[in-house]
């Protein structure tokens, strides 16, 4: 079986049971329509959930680092958790500037693990041509949201859910997720009760 019948599998067990029920997509300030696209397609895809999108939203202002000229992803994300989900979805905000927690002088994104909410930030995903920017934004998208579902950072470089700090360290993890973190995933996904 392959790897992304098995992604699929796993989280359709799931959706029967109401624990999954898709995603918001939007974004904090203005970003490419075309981003939002691949965005939008990659988890109707790779999650096999439906996407509800939501107009841009204003970054709360607090959430600006000025002496940094970044944002600030933890308050980003408070942000996103405040927007009126539905039960059993999962936000994902893009973001067109960079960004940062108190702790790191940068992030691709950020997530909180079995949590309902992710932010991936694009500047730094942007070098080279446009295949190139959408696999990286497909890469971290799906990073992000491999930690809403709870897995951690994986030890295989080639893994989706592998750490990265370098954008060379995002072109050498693949797009999928590796056999291990799809078993995590589909015990992490099983209904409880």
């Amino acid at each position: 079986m392959g790897l992304g019948l098995a992604l699929a599998l796993c989280l359709a067990g799931c959706a029967r049971n109401g624990a999954d029920r898709g995603f918001v997509l939007t974004s904090f300030g203005a970003v490419d329509p075309a981003d939002l696209a691949v965005a939008e397609s990659d988890l109707r895809a790779t999650f096999q959930r439906p996407v509800r999108r939501l107009a841009a939203q204003t970054p709360p202002p607090e959430a600006w680092l000025t002496e940094r000229a970044q944002w600030d992803a933890e308050r980003l994300l408070a942000a996103l958790d405040a927007l009126p989900l539905r039960p059993g979805e999962k936000a994902v905000a893009l973001v067109d500037a960079d960004g940062a927690r108190t702790d790191l002088t940068f992030v691709f994104g950020l997530a909180v693990p079995q949590g309902r909410c992710a932010v991936v930030f694009l500047p730094r995903l942007r070098d080279g041509d446009a295949a190139a920017v959408h696999r990286r934004l497909r890469t971290e998208l799906r990073h992000e949201v491999g930690h809403l579902y709870g897995l951690p950072h994986c030890d295989d470089p080639r893994c989706v859910m592998a750490y990265s700090t370098t954008v060379g360290e995002v072109d050498a993890k693949g797009e999928d997720f590796c056999a291990r973190c799809l078993k995590r995933l589909a015990v992490l996904r099983r209904p409880r009760g």
